[in-house]
């Protein structure tokens, strides 16, 4: 089953985490480690938020919606 990741205050897919990157290929190396508030930015809120993880459902576009149900 296939899972994403959403905001926790709005639902919207549209979520970042910080990450270390190489500064002389730009190849990812990690992801900051634990996800907390921190770490996480949403673009919709617009403000540093939690995660929730939520399973794909079948007949709903996440690309389109850019929310979780």
């Amino acid at each position: 089953m296939k899972y994403y990741w959403c905001c926790a205050e709005c639902g919207s897919t549209n979520v970042q985490i910080q990450a270390w990157v190489d500064v002389n290929t730009h190849e990812f190396v990690d992801d900051i480690q634990p996800y907390d508030d921190h770490h996480i930015w949403c673009e919709d809120c617009q403000n540093h938020v939690e995660l929730k993880e939520q399973p794909a459902q079948l007949g709903f576009n996440f690309e389109a919606d850019k929310k979780c149900p």
